[in-house]
């Protein structure tokens, strides 16, 4: 019984998320359940253009994160993918001893959250970072996101949610 009273919980806690209206109502409707700090303000969304994402915390509670998208509006057309701009912070940094030029490689299976990058004119690839940028398209033209990581599918309002505790 007590199994299916938390699964009712979450379920409900979901919905409300889900709601529409801005997120200081979406948040506000969520019940405390004791020992919830106050949810922080919104960060500096990761993205100028493009559909980044920004987000909020709370502490000692669960989920302790929550992300909105932001600054959804389209990038100029002359401006580098958010992907193919992390890339190229890695021009300026010596690679085994040598300077590359880095573009995407996005041919990989399995976590599409990664950054891998191949050097250009050259027939290797390589991890550069365990995670891409928040708010970094899952696929090229994607309306999924990566968030700390992991692939997250959008929802409207445009908030997600993140279930892990810090604790």
């Amino acid at each position: 019984a007590w199994t299916n009273v938390r699964a009712l919980i979450g379920t409900l806690l979901v919905f409300i998320f889900y709601l529409p209206g801005p997120p200081s109502t979406a948040t506000s409707a969520i019940p405390i359940n004791g020992q919830w700090s106050a949810w922080s303000e919104w960060s500096e969304c990761s993205r100028t253009c493009g559909g980044g994402v920004t987000y909020r915390e709370r502490h000692c509670n669960n989920p302790n994160r929550i992300y909105q998208l932001c600054n959804i509006q389209l990038c100029p057309p002359n401006r580098l993918d958010f992907r193919a701009q992390q890339c190229a912070e890695y021009n300026s940094k010596p690679f085994r001893g040598w300077y590359y030029k880095w573009k995407p490689y996005t041919k990989v299976e399995g976590n599409l959250c990664k950054l891998y990058c191949t050097a250009e004119d050259f027939d290797f690839f390589f991890a550069m970072s365990s995670k891409v940028k928040d708010g970094t398209p899952c696929f090229p033209n994607a309306y999924d996101v990566c968030i700390d990581g992991v692939c997250e599918v959008r929802q409207f309002p445009l908030i997600l949610i993140s279930f892990f505790s810090s604790e």
